[in-house]
């Protein structure tokens, strides 16, 4: 019987991902697995959550982001959501948020492969994976920023990122 591994595309690489042996896509499962259902609700509040843990504990040192809609933005993370999704670990899923309106949210959700690449990497990681996993409460579950409204998270990002209010200049990243 052959082992089953999934493979996953690697696009980013850090101080931290050679430290504790781990991809950023590696690093984003983890990430979603430890939310309700397996699901950020909302990409553009899942670039601010990665934003404001990479902002606090500098895990991947190298990562970029530049000015966008509703502040900082990693065309990395991005793509590194994409890859996920194009080798199927995560779904992207559209919810309208009323009838009427074009307001609409992406959220991003684990599918069984990607928990099975969580349990895969749990398993490489050992006891690394408490203090990783301590970090993403500490630095966002904690904080409660996955619940709070958008407009307040949205604060909580352009106060840390150097937004000043009426300007629209910024502290480099």
């Amino acid at each position: 019987m052959t082992e089953n591994k999934f493979i996953i595309n690697k696009i980013f690489d850090s101080d931290y991902s050679r430290k504790y042996d781990l991809e950023l896509e590696e690093f984003i499962l983890i990430f979603i697995h430890l939310f309700k259902n397996n699901v950020i609700k909302g990409k553009t509040r899942f670039q601010k959550l990665i934003y404001l843990i990479n902002f606090e504990y500098k895990i991947f040192k190298n990562l970029k982001y530049y000015r966008y809609y509703y502040g900082p933005y990693s065309d990395i993370v991005d793509n590194a959501i994409k890859n996920l999704r194009i080798n199927g670990f995560i779904d992207e899923e559209i919810i309208f948020l009323n009838e009427i309106s074009i307001n609409f949210q992406i959220n991003i959700k684990l599918l069984d492969k990607g928990i099975k690449k969580v349990d895969e990497i749990k398993l490489k990681l050992g006891n690394k994976i408490e203090s990783l996993e301590n970090v993403i409460k500490k630095a966002v579950i904690d904080n409660n920023f996955h619940n709070i409204p958008f407009k307040d998270l949205i604060n909580i990002v352009y106060e840390k990122a150097g937004y000043q209010k009426n300007k629209l200049m910024f502290k480099p990243f």
